[in-house]
């Protein structure tokens, strides 16, 4: 349900070419396996190029298991 809602999220902040998109603790939600690392570098892959992209997160993956 998480994974669909991000997605659901990122579609609409994309669709609204924002110039600052903030995903907060999204370092967090790959470690507790929300998201994958994969979507990840895909939602940086395939942002608007005029957005600028802020990633936050106090776990780092490599920790979390």
């Amino acid at each position: 349900m998480a994974v669909a809602a991000a997605s659901a999220g990122f579609a609409i902040a994309f669709g609204a070419k924002p110039d600052l998109l903030i995903l907060d603790e999204v370092n967090t939600a790959v470690a507790l396996g929300m998201l994958t690392e994969e979507r990840v570098a895909e939602i940086i892959d395939t942002k608007p190029t005029s957005t600028e992209l802020v990633c936050t997160g106090r776990i780092e993956v490599s920790k979390a298991a």
